[in-house]
């Protein structure tokens, strides 16, 4: 088990920040919640079908601070041994998720996907919510598919065309002016066809709780800040239209969020 080392300095002061509106996002919504049983509910039977093998060999992609990575862990191990690795391009995130790690051996690395050598074959490969941060798809899921054993299984989760996501969008071409918009699980499914991949796609939904951004208050602001992923003081200029635009489209001050779980097989 590998043991990441964390300073005080001006990037853990930014990194503070960024976990502080992740956590202040969390609160907001039921998405992580929802993610867990969906999850917990598909590896049991996933690990259930591999009753055969000494080990289950796994890898998380995008593993963050943990919260999914162990419960998915836990959920195959009432029914398979496990041999898990954890990958992140965080310090900071890992080492957090080194202090939540009591009973498991988990082999953590510092890497991105894209630069990380695996040296083995997994059975299970998960990335939730990561494939925002990664350039090239198909380099990634190719190289997923060449790194899972026979009888394995791809997870990959991403958000759908949701409100939340054409919040984002509409907001992204005033703020960046060059028509960027949010990656999500359709833009995949696409590229999947493309490739003659093979893929099955269940949605899970949760809602998001916007009440303190139509107050307007500092959780509010914060809400905005992470959803918009721009500092709230950059968004002067635009506030009015962004709460106008809440109200618009909010149903008792929540917004409906819809997250596409993508899987693939080995076979």
């Amino acid at each position: 088990m590998t043991y990441i080392e964390d300073s005080k300095s001006a990037a853990e002061l930014l990194f503070d920040r960024k976990h502080q509106l992740f956590l202040n996002f969390n609160a907001h919504t039921n998405q992580a919640k929802n993610s867990i049983l969906y999850l917990n509910n598909k590896l049991i039977t996933f690990a259930k079908n591999l009753s055969h093998k000494s080990n289950l060999n796994y890898l998380d992609v995008g593993c963050g601070f943990g919260d999914k990575t162990l419960s998915m862990i836990k959920a195959i191990q009432t029914y398979h041994p496990i041999k898990a690795t954890a990958l992140d391009p965080s310090p900071q995130l890992l080492s957090m998720f080194q202090e939540e790690i009591s009973d498991q051996t988990i082999d953590i690395i510092c890497s991105t996907w894209e630069d990380y050598h695996p040296v083995t074959c997994f059975d299970f490969i998960s990335s939730i919510h990561t494939f925002y941060y990664i350039d090239n798809w198909k380099c990634a899921i190719l190289k997923m598919i060449d790194n899972l054993a026979v009888g394995g299984k791809i997870c990959i989760a991403l958000r759908s065309i949701d409100p939340v996501c054409q919040f984002r969008d509409y907001f992204y071409k005033k703020i960046h002016k060059d028509g960027r918009k949010e990656r999500n699980c359709e833009e995949l499914c696409e590229l999947l066809k493309q490739l003659n991949i093979q893929y099955e796609i269940d949605y899970v939904d949760s809602v998001l709780d916007i009440s303190d951004c139509l107050i307007q208050n500092e959780k509010g602001k914060q809400l905005i800040e992470f959803v918009l992923r721009q500092p709230y003081e950059n968004l002067h200029n635009i506030s009015n239209e962004i709460i106008l635009y809440l109200k618009q489209i909010q149903n008792n001050s929540h917004l409906t969020q819809r997250d596409g779980y993508i899987w693939i097989s080995k076979q």
